[in-house]
């Protein structure tokens, strides 16, 4: 159902470690739908399903066929998604999965590395008459020709970035398991807790690194002027993205 703006979330692996943090997930979502906001979240695979899917690609041998194993890496993403669903289902609220060639979400490039191009932003708004929440699963796209690719490690920071851009939503934000950017990093900081950014431009952010945000969705927030929060669940400060500060 149609509210008064949409927010952008996104859930990585180091979030949604396992099916036990679904319920925190669903009860960061339900948050936001308090605020009268649709919510579009992308979620990432669970914990370390994706390094253990490309374990598996490997034990094959030497894989040439880059498109299966795109497919393969993929339904990490795709369970993930739909596991989401269920349980905000569970919780009586309405959602709807929408995978890469629902919304015609058009990558182009390296099948592992690709970079995101189009979407139908139609096809998703359509949705949200039926749903409050729809689920998309990041890190993975289409080519022109139907085929699967990857976004490249940390893909779905881009998945997220690029859907709040062609969606023009009022909010984006990424969720980690850190509640902002740092001057450094704060898991080893040797007991000295480093400061935390209240603001800063992509510039900085790009030049930052560490890791936090993949490199190729700040590049494009950069080229796109999209702003973006960086936060941890159930925090609401972090570090706004976006916002030239002297």
């Amino acid at each position: 159902m149609l509210r008064n703006g949409l927010t952008v979330i996104k859930f990585g692996s180091s979030v949604l470690r396992g099916e036990t943090d679904l319920p925190v997930v669903v009860e960061e979502i339900a948050r936001w739908l308090g605020g009268e906001q649709n919510v579009l979240a992308v979620v990432s695979a669970l914990g370390n399903t994706t390094d253990e899917l490309f374990r598996k690609a490997r034990s094959f041998g030497d894989p040439t066929n880059q498109e299966a194993v795109a497919r393969l890496v993929a339904t990490g993403e795709e369970t993930s998604a739909a596991l989401l669903v269920l349980a905000l289902a569970r919780d009586g609220i309405v959602a709807k999965v929408l995978g890469p060639e629902q919304i015609r979400l058009i990558a182009e490039g390296a099948p592992l590395d690709a970079r995101l191009r189009a979407v139908s932003a139609d096809r998703i708004w359509s949705a949200f008459t039926e749903s409050d929440v729809v689920v998309v699963p990041g890190f993975i796209a289409r080519t022109p020709q139907g085929s699967a690719v990857l976004l490249g490690r940390g893909g779905s920071d881009l998945t997220a970035v690029f859907l709040a851009h062609e969606l023009r939503a009022s909010r984006c934000r990424l969720v980690k398991d850190v509640d902002g950017l740092y001057t450094s990093d704060p898991k080893s900081a040797n007991g000295v807790r480093p400061e935390r950014f209240e603001r800063l431009g992509w510039e900085k952010a790009l030049g930052i690194g560490g890791g936090v945000v993949q490199a190729k969705a700040l590049e494009f927030a950069r080229e796109n002027r999209v702003r973006f929060e960086v936060a941890a669940v159930g925090r609401a400060e972090g570090t706004v993205v976006g916002e030239k500060v002297p």
